[in-house]
């Protein structure tokens, strides 16, 4: 093999060692060896001050330092240079410490051989040379993370700017178009209907586009609020007909909607639900053809959750292409009858991170030649099948947080003084303040149960954010005074176990909660771990 000359410097105050050393190096088959030797630390921080080495071997005991404490010292030098250790104590947890405390390798003096120490100066060098490289890496790498995130915050920023940017003359736009339209300035020709209608759904597509790019943006910096709640679904679907109302009759399509024999109530954010409703039913217009039909129709799931499907009788989607549909940007090439429907493929993509916020999921099925089916699943209005719809989800997501810890808030007012108006502001604080995969359920008149994906100190500092907000809102509130709020009865659990008897435990709360009513505090407690209960 080729000598490369290698330059060591030996720290042994021993000359036995020393000489032993020095024909070890000298007869080496891998590497020349030039040896300068020192005997203590001082004299090698001074030898290091007028040269450069490539390795330093040195012992653990010398006249001015003794154990690990000489690794410390040597090391102080730089980290420029692999250090090896040299010892006559044969003893693996000094080996290991010496180690840990910044040494490249460790020999033992009594089992020292030449191929052993050629073999070790050799490894040394190419891992500590390999080490530098991955920190030097390392380091442009974070450099360049640090410039991306900067880029990408400006992007979103951009994104935020001009989508609000966008957001005024839009609405002008529609609205004088709309005056004209509806002939409040004047009669309108029925070719000049025609063109005004076409103008306002092109500008109600790119207010769509706006609103999602926002969605979009709010999503990945985790700014979108959810305020989950009771509601009506027919009123919501109705709604979201009613916006697009003008595109299904320009098409010519009959929709028809069936909400089924009696009123359903759903748990959810209804804005987001009916965002949710406008980019699947708008989806289906755009692919279904002039004069087919669309329905809509809610059913109870039969389990925790409600049904609402969007059947269109477009081209169909190919069933290779069905797990891409959802992803961002992403477009499957359509039927040739509708190869000028474009849009910025947000659609999907933010009807599925909106339904997920609502607890829920988005399922499609589709057959190609004769339409599809988009449904949206979302949890019952009662707090066992939105607990169970709100575990499921934490627990798909276990790899982001592993517990769900959860507590009582209660309002300070007296059953008696109970203000309806109060305890609206508390809720509506509550869940507007929770963060985006928290839950909210209200038990009486002023109590509720937050459940935090936090526990520990993180629960503390997020229990300690809602009372400073609260007393803000309160010192800034007008009109009637607001009660002040207090939290009790903390508890964790461990995502993936004892879900039953979390969802019991819930259940005593919620059962309990119309006793309390704003009373004292109840005298009996559940136990997480055990399942039973205690006297407080």
């Amino acid at each position: 093999m080729n000598k490369n000359p290698i330059n060591i410097l030996l720290i042994e105050d021993s000359d036995d060692d020393a000489t032993i050393v020095n024909r070890y190096l000298r007869r080496s088959s891998l590497f020349t060896a030039k040896v300068d030797r020192v005997q203590s630390v001082v004299d090698a921080k001074a030898q290091f001050s007028r040269k450069s080495y490539d390795v330093i071997l040195s012992d653990l005991h010398l006249p001015d330092s003794g154990g690990i404490a000489t690794i410390a010292c040597l090391k102080a030098l730089g980290d420029s240079t692999p250090l090896i250790a040299l010892t006559g104590l044969d003893d693996q947890e000094v080996g290991i410490a010496t180690i840990q405390s910044g040494a490249n390798d460790y020999l033992v003096k009594n089992d020292l051989t030449e191929s052993a120490l050629s073999r070790t100066i050799v490894y040394s060098i190419e891992r500590f040379q390999l080490r530098q490289k991955l920190v030097e890496a390392n380091r442009q790498l974070e450099s360049k993370n640090q410039r991306l995130a900067k880029m990408y915050d400006m992007a979103q920023q951009f994104v935020d700017n001009v989508s609000h940017e966008l957001r005024t003359p839009l609405t002008v736009i529609r609205e004088f178009a709309s005056i004209v339209h509806d002939g409040i300035d004047g009669p309108v020709t029925n070719r000049q209907k025609i063109r005004l209608s076409t103008l306002l759904n092109r500008t109600d597509d790119l207010a769509n586009m706006v609103d999602d790019l926002l969605d979009t943006s709010r999503l990945e910096s985790g700014l979108l609020r959810t305020c989950r709640r009771s509601h009506q679904l027919r009123p919501i679907i109705d709604r979201a007909v009613e916006t697009l109302q003008s595109r299904i009759e320009a098409k010519r399509i009959k929709l028809t909607v069936d909400t089924g024999p009696r009123e359903i109530l759903a748990f959810c954010d209804a804005e987001k639900l009916s965002r949710i409703l406008i980019n699947l039913l708008s989806n289906s217009i755009k692919f279904t053809p002039v004069g087919n039909s669309i329905s809509i129709v809610l059913r109870d799931d039969g389990g925790d959750k409600i049904r609402i499907t969007v059947d269109d009788t477009g081209p169909g989607i190919p069933a290779s292409k069905l797990e891409k549909i959802f992803g961002r940007f992403q477009q499957v090439g359509a039927h040739q009858r509708v190869t000028n429907c474009k849009g910025v493929g947000l659609g999907l993509s933010i009807a599925k991170a909106l339904t997920e916020l609502n607890l829920g999921s988005l399922e499609v099925t589709s057959t190609e030649g004769v339409g599809s089916k988009f449904s949206v699943l979302i949890p019952k209005s009662n707090w066992g099948a939105v607990l169970n719809c709100y575990i499921d989800q934490r627990e798909a997501n276990i790899s982001e947080n592993r517990s769900v810890s959860f507590f009582r808030v209660r309002s300070s007012a007296p059953e008696s003084q109970v203000d309806p108006a109060q305890a609206d502001a508390i809720d509506e604080f509550l869940r507007s303040t929770v963060k985006t995969y928290d839950l909210v359920l209200q038990s009486n008149e002023c109590e509720w149960l937050v459940f935090a994906c936090a526990s520990g100190p993180n629960l503390r500092t997020f229990k300690r954010r809602m009372l400073d907000e609260w007393d803000e809102l309160r010192s800034d509130h007008y009109g009637s005074s607001l009660p002040t709020i207090s939290f009790d009865h903390d508890t964790t659990f461990a995502l993936g176990t004892n879900r039953d008897f979390l969802v019991e435990l819930v259940g005593w709360e919620m059962a309990n909660s119309a006793t309390r009513a704003c009373g004292p505090a109840p005298v009996t407690q559940l136990h997480l771990n055990t399942g039973t209960k205690s006297q407080l």
